[in-house]
């Protein structure tokens, strides 16, 4: 049984990893075999290892369910598209069953974010050194030559620096979470600065402040909210105030251009949003429009306008008036089973930094990508910390 269950914890573990990171010569920037060779692996681990008819299951298929319903009404749709999606939920549903089979200990799962995370910050550091001798193409450390290649604007271990600021934000908030439930009380300044959490904390500034993202800096933002309350609000208000001006003087464009888009949201101006951050204007401008443009009256609004072909999927960022993928290819009615699976499996609480980066970083869709799930799955252990609370600590 001892063997059965560190075969359990172990998979659990490298599944998290593989769904955390994007190895571009390995695995190319597009659909990974890597990916999907571990997701056909995942059937056999649910069938055989944990096959329990948990509220994943039975969510999932509501979902899947929901998505699949639209293709009665139009003749051209993407079943392929249908069937990733499918692969990418029978691989939650493996994972959340490990979870809650009790694969993993707090103290374990502690381990775990706080070594992806230095490992992802010491890729950087020497993606950085290489860029600065002129080193453009390194394969072992996931460097291949791209334009854009900047000390301070690298991918790490993922397809772009974006996809990594969300996989770190994840990281980092379910870090704090644990030490908040290992220690029963939120983890202060200091607390993160002493030596238990010093290192794990500058890595995770290091990445966020010289990877070259400005959704890096959405989820900076987020984080920093887990520090704002009543108590805090007096020393930390100063903090983040002296924080804002020092990157205000400094040369960080990519700070800029997100500090742009955040006062352009508010506006909710599409051009001003694109305009001022390329980047992260692409998770904030289906949600305006959204919200702005959504006709209830409309038969599309509820159940989609299909599967997008290969072509506009490539070509979606361009699309100013995109809204919500799952609202935009399947309507309402599966964007309403997709929260029913969200808060009943991977985020307990509504009101929650959890569903601030679901809103803001993952733009409101268990979408079809690796970092989308990297992070729920980050989420998911959570939740299940937080609902055995008297049964994790060893």
């Amino acid at each position: 049984e001892a063997n059965l269950s560190t075969f359990d914890r172990y998979f659990a573990i490298i599944l998290l990893t593989v769904m955390s990171v994007q190895i571009v010569p390995i695995e190319g920037y597009e659909i990974s075999i890597v990916k999907v060779t571990m997701m056909g692996i995942c059937l056999f681990v649910f069938l055989f290892r944990v096959p329990y008819l948990s509220k994943a299951v039975v969510y999932s298929l509501i979902y899947w369910s929901s998505c699949a319903f639209p293709a009665f009404f139009y003749t051209i749709f993407r079943f392929s598209t249908l069937g990733y999606a499918g692969l990418f939920l029978i691989t939650f549903i493996a994972y959340y069953n490990l979870v809650y089979k009790g694969v993993f200990s707090l103290e374990l799962f502690l381990k775990i974010l706080k070594t992806l995370i230095c490992v992802f910050a010491g890729i950087l550091v020497l993606q950085q050194v290489c860029v600065l001798i002129g080193l453009r193409n390194v394969a072992f450390l996931n460097l291949v030559g791209a334009d854009y290649y900047a000390w301070n604007r690298l991918p790490v271990l993922t397809c772009e620096p974006s996809h990594t600021a969300v996989i770190l934000t994840g990281f980092f908030l379910g870090y704090l979470r644990c030490v908040e439930i290992k220690n029963r009380v939120k983890p202060s300044f200091s607390v993160l600065f002493n030596k238990e959490h010093r290192v794990v904390t500058f890595a995770y500034l290091w990445l966020t402040f010289t990877m070259g993202s400005g959704t890096g800096w959405f989820g900076f933002s987020i984080i920093c909210l887990y520090f704002v309350n009543m108590r805090s609000f007096y020393y930390v208000l100063p903090i983040f105030m002296t924080l804002y001006i020092i990157l205000q003087q400094s040369d960080n464009v990519q700070f800029r251009r997100a500090l742009s888009a955040a006062q352009a949201t508010v506006t909710a101006d599409i051009n001003k949003v694109q305009e001022a951050e390329g980047s992260a204007s692409t998770r904030i401008i289906p949600v305006i429009n959204t919200f702005k443009d959504i006709d209830l009256s409309k038969k599309e609004s509820w159940i989609g306008k299909g599967t997008i072909s290969i072509e506009e999927r490539d070509s979606a960022w361009k699309n100013s008036a995109r809204k919500i993928s799952v609202i935009e290819q399947y309507g309402l009615l599966a964007f309403l089973t997709s929260l029913f699976l969200l808060f009943s499996c991977m985020i307990k609480k509504i009101i929650s930094l959890e569903t601030l980066c679901f809103v803001i970083l993952l733009m409101m869709s268990l979408s079809n990508a690796y970092m989308t799930w990297s992070m729920l799955f980050v989420f998911t252990t959570i939740r299940y910390f937080k609902d055995n609370k008297n049964c994790h600590i060893n």
